[in-house]
């Protein structure tokens, strides 16, 4: 385990532990809102193509609609992992926001950790248990470090979403028929 900063840096790690869950929220915002869009397009599309199936699929290779049919759900699942990404992130970021009105008290840190642990179920509990081993260690900017990475996770998936609408198109347009 790492040793606890000195008491000069403590205000520090806080502050850099801020700074991280606001950077983390704002990107996360970002691509909620883009990836939102992109379900939207894609399902746009897809309703378009499968309301007009009967006309369409003279156009188109048999294997093309289900092909795609195939990609939008993987898009919609990647989706939904980012906006359950994307909550424990705004609900860091509002949760830290919101405890800045809160007057310090003091308390026993490791039973609160402790009673924060308790209160959660799986698979969180193993990120809160870590993050509160980490904290207990004098880490105090693991939950921002914690939140950026989430938000990188999220920036990833909204790729890998973006390829699968990419791909989707590539397939009704490679798949047309004259």
């Amino acid at each position: 385990m790492t040793k606890p900063p000195p008491e000069s840096s403590l205000e520090e790690a806080i502050f850099v532990g801020k700074v991280l869950t606001m950077m983390a929220n704002r990107m996360v915002t970002e691509l909620v809102a883009f990836s939102s869009w992109m379900i939207l397009g894609f399902s746009a599309v897809l309703g378009l193509l499968l309301a007009n199936l009967d006309t369409v699929s003279k156009f188109l290779e048999p294997t093309t609609t289900g092909m795609v049919v195939k990609l939008f759900a993987m898009s919609v699942l990647l989706h939904v992992v980012q906006r359950y990404l994307a909550a424990i992130v705004m609900a860091g970021a509002a949760l830290g926001k919101e405890l800045e009105s809160v007057p310090p008290k003091n308390i026993d840190v490791e039973r609160f950790t402790q009673k924060l642990e308790e209160a959660t179920l799986w698979p969180t509990r193993y990120m809160v248990r870590w993050s509160n081993k980490k904290i207990l260690a004098g880490d105090l900017a693991v939950g921002g470090r914690m939140h950026a990475v989430l938000a990188q996770v999220l920036a990833w998936l909204a790729f890998a979403q973006a390829i699968a609408a990419i791909t989707a198109a590539l397939f009704i347009a490679n798949s047309l028929q004259s």
